[in-house]
């Protein structure tokens, strides 16, 4: 069951009520983007650590930003397996798709990013190439985190929603209309 579907089957909801597909949408881009940035606080940390210590210069240098790029890759993997096991409950994956969407992150961003982190933990003083490097990989890794991590997360609350409707919840209360309907309840008692 595709958006589309979805869209129709709650299209007649109930006032103070909520969009699932749009909450689905919402949600997954919100909970990816904390994600994002609790990935990219411990830069922060290395950035005010050198700052403090007046040691700017080899900031850039230190490998923990292509380990940041690592984590985000292999992040971006596990969100899109998992998005693709819940979605193949409902028959609505291509597994060939989500293999190649695998492989792709391992072999162009996952492997690369681990041979840069190689480099820099065992070369005492990198040349800037490798400095480069790990900044594209770092580069690289936050776009496909959020797109393939987003895509991953969005196929979890689609099935989530899914069933909702296949159990006849075929809307999700607000606050707002929980609260109206306890004053209605309160008033008729």
């Amino acid at each position: 069951m595709g958006t589309l579907e979805l869209r129709e089957q709650v299209s007649d909801r109930p006032l103070g009520t909520r969009d699932p597909v749009t909450d689905g949408v919402m949600d997954s881009v919100a909970g990816t983007v904390a994600e994002l940035l609790f990935s990219v606080v411990p830069l922060l940390i290395l950035f005010l650590v050198h700052a403090y210590q007046q040691d700017l210069r080899n900031v850039w240098s230190s490998p923990e930003w292509a380990l940041t790029a690592a984590v985000l890759f292999g992040q971006t993997v596990a969100k899109v397996t998992a998005g693709a096991i819940s979605a193949s409950h409902i028959g609505r994956v291509s597994g060939e798709r989500v293999t190649l969407a695998v492989v792709l992150v391992i072999v162009l961003g996952l492997i690369p990013s681990l041979a840069v982190l190689m480099l820099l933990y065992v070369t005492a003083a990198p040349p800037p190439w490798l400095v480069v490097a790990q900044f594209v990989m770092l580069v690289l890794s936050v776009p496909t985190y959020f797109v393939f991590g987003y895509f991953g997360d969005w196929r979890e609350k689609m099935v989530y929603y899914k069933h909702l409707i296949e159990q006849g919840l075929d809307h999700v209360q607000t606050s707002e209309s929980v609260d109206d309907e306890e004053a209605t309840d309160a008033d008729s008692t």
